[in-house]
């Protein structure tokens, strides 16, 4: 498994990578629901609503035995304080 975890100015940026079988993905990017568990892949489905809650997106991939999960978030910048303000 891999995670990488990079800030780029006002967004988070999320990668998770890990070994895997081949994946399919349905019509909407998500992958596909397998038919051994019929838990499998809900915490994927999760892990996206709280994503696009807060505004951030989200992507799958699935490339030479590597699945992977980008997801970047938006983060404005933090409110500045009545004492910041006062100094200027």
């Amino acid at each position: 498994m891999k995670i990488r975890i990079q800030s780029i100015k006002k967004f988070v940026i999320i990668d998770i990578s890990n070994p895997s079988r081949e994946i399919k993905f349905t019509n909407d990017g998500l992958p596909r629901k397998t038919r051994r568990s019929s838990f499998h892949g809900w915490g994927l489905h999760n892990v996206t609503q709280a994503v696009e809650k807060y505004n951030g997106t989200i992507q799958f991939e699935y490339k030479d035995g590597m699945f992977t999960a980008s997801a970047m978030l938006f983060f404005p910048q933090k409110l500045r304080t009545k004492e910041a303000t006062a100094k200027e």
